[in-house]
């Protein structure tokens, strides 16, 4: 995930960087989510899989599915201050 996060940063600096993957397969999270980068489309959705979620949190980081303020948010540390504040664990 770390590829994928620098390979971000990249093409917001204009770069168009390429990701391997180091194995002969997908591992980790990635393997876990089916190899594949998603998201729920509804937000009654997304509090239905995660009802335990810190909902303020989670609506920082992604209520808005048309804009990119959810990454600005983690993006620009909001959603780490937020959880902090909240008294999450670093």
């Amino acid at each position: 995930m770390a590829g994928l996060v620098a390979a971000a940063r990249l093409r917001e600096l204009g770069e168009s960087p390429a990701v391997y993957e180091k194995g002969k397969r997908p591992g980790g999270s990635m393997l876990l989510s089916s190899c594949v980068v998603w998201r729920h489309r509804q937000w009654e959705d997304f509090r239905a899989d995660c009802p335990a979620g810190d909902e303020p949190l989670q609506r920082l980081v992604g209520e808005d599915r048309k804009s990119a303020d959810g990454w600005e948010a983690l993006r620009s540390g909001r959603a780490y201050d937020h959880a902090c504040a909240r008294g999450r664990p670093d």
